[in-house]
């Protein structure tokens, strides 16, 4: 059997301080580990097992995260762990607040395609209309997460 990490690391909570400086100008504590290509800090917590840093962050400050919510930036930095730029939000609230801060082109994405500002009102007025794909002419993989909006 393997032991865990011995000496100042042995605690997790020391390993995690460890891994985050401070950013002075923005206020952010920044994850300095394993990111992956979006940015967002990965934790080794376990077994075979790691945690976005920003949602180990948000737990160890404030209990467990309700099933079907995220832990959201309000400084829009993905490597912040800092509990004060955090927030829980839904997947939708996520995809908007993306959309608004530009991380988007004009749109919202739909896995690796980004829908534009027009087609997303397509899709809205085709959605009233009751007959949505075939007027927009889009496929339902890219469809579904804009008219869940």
């Amino acid at each position: 059997m393997k032991s865990g990490p011995k000496g100042p690391f042995r605690n997790i909570d020391a390993r995690f301080d460890a891994l985050v400086i401070p950013e002075p100008m923005s206020g952010c504590f920044l994850w300095i580990g394993w990111c992956t290509p979006f940015g967002h800090g990965q934790f080794y917590v376990g077994p075979e097992l790691y945690e976005y840093a920003h949602r180990y962050a948000w737990r160890r400050s404030n209990g467990p995260i309700p099933p079907g919510l995220w832990v959201l930036h309000n400084c829009d930095n993905p490597p912040c762990v800092n509990t004060y730029h955090l927030y829980l939000g839904t997947q939708v609230e996520n995809m908007r607040d993306s959309v608004v801060r530009g991380r988007h082109r004009g749109g919202y994405t739909a896995g690796s395609r980004v829908v534009s500002e027009e087609t997303c009102k397509r899709i809205s007025e085709a959605k009233k209309e009751g007959f949505l794909r075939r007027r927009v002419e889009l496929a339902v993989e890219t469809v579904i997460p804009v008219v869940a909006t």
